[in-house]
């Protein structure tokens, strides 16, 4: 399935919010766990934006006309984008996760043989290429995630979806793929976990966006000292520093609200696979673990989403809004 076509698909899932079918909590699982893991991306390129802002907004004071600076095409290629490579171990691990979500959706999402034939290729072609990725992975040098005894397993219960094809048998392979990689899941969970908290990821992105925004307020104060400017403008202007003051002061709680995604996703994935291991494959502990990577999920959208998160009072402190409970 196409990354487009999931995304269309997977919205449409969480928006619906209703159990119509026992494979639909996997439905709506993957769909969640793949909105979630998408948020360790969204964090790491705001990390590079935010570092190359603050390269550039350097450079600016240095060439503003304050002093004999000039600009010159050698400053311009000084300024190298800090980009993280997509083979790092935290993008190779959040790209892994959602490879298999994606395909484990489309699995789930398929009502004819054709269409199942048709997942059960991807999927197993996913799995293929989580092994080979996650060979990089320090956590998997020693033993691949899926041993060959599981290849074996998955082309088995592949085969045999392709040659008879029923509700029963789509359901004990999801149930088979889900108990076998959740100690997979968990693994790449807990390194992107340890990953974010010892980069210091959090300071870094919050210190880049506190740099540029003081640097903007100082602009803007030097021009209205210089010459008033009319009140709508002058209005517009501080919205928009308001805004990017928001966005630098609750760099702390979004980089907190990533590591409950991680978590979310590894605590429930260990619940699905423990539902499935005794043939639920629909529940109310499912639909409720469902609810809250939801709600996770809301919480990215807007800075006023992501306070409303917060379940106690919100505090300053060192220039980052706190929630404490």
């Amino acid at each position: 399935m196409k990354k487009g076509t999931f995304l269309v698909m997977s919205s449409a899932v969480l928006l619906t919010g209703c159990v119509k079918a026992p494979q639909d909590d996997v439905k709506m699982y993957t769909a969640s766990s793949a909105a979630l893991i998408e948020q360790v991306d969204n964090l790491v390129a705001e990390y590079q934006q935010a570092s190359f802002d603050r390269k550039l907004t350097m450079l600016a004071n240095q060439v503003n006309g304050q002093n004999d600076t000039l600009l010159s095409s050698t400053n311009l290629a000084d300024i190298e984008p800090q980009v993280m490579p997509a083979n790092s171990p935290i993008l190779l691990a959040s790209r892994t996760i959602k490879v298999y979500s994606e395909a484990l959706f489309s699995l789930a999402s398929a009502e004819t043989a054709i269409d199942t034939e048709l997942a059960s290729i991807e999927l197993y072609r996913s799995l293929n290429q989580i092994n080979l990725s996650a060979a990089t992975l320090e956590q998997f040098e020693a033993q691949a995630p899926f041993s060959d005894d599981d290849i074996r397993l998955f082309s088995s219960l592949f085969s045999q979806l392709s040659h008879a094809y029923s509700e029963t048998e789509k359901q004990q392979a999801i149930k088979q793929i889900v108990l076998e990689a959740d100690p997979v899941v968990a693994s790449l969970c807990d390194d992107m976990i340890m990953r974010i908290e010892q980069s210091n990821i959090a300071m870094a992105l919050a210190s880049s966006r506190a740099y540029v925004l003081a640097e903007e307020i100082r602009d803007f104060n030097q021009r209205v000292q210089i010459r008033s400017i009319a009140l709508n403008k002058s209005r517009k202007e501080v919205e928009y520093l308001y805004r990017r003051w928001q966005e630098s002061a609750t760099t702390q709680m979004a980089v907190t609200q990533t590591l409950k995604a991680l978590r979310s996703v590894k605590n429930n994935h260990h619940l699905l696979a423990s539902e499935l291991s005794k043939d639920i494959f629909a529940s109310a502990s499912l639909q409720q673990a469902i609810n809250e990577m939801q709600s996770l999920k809301q919480g990215f959208e807007t800075v006023e989403q992501l306070l409303a998160t917060c379940q106690g009072d919100i505090v300053r402190k060192d220039n980052q809004l706190v929630c404490q409970s």
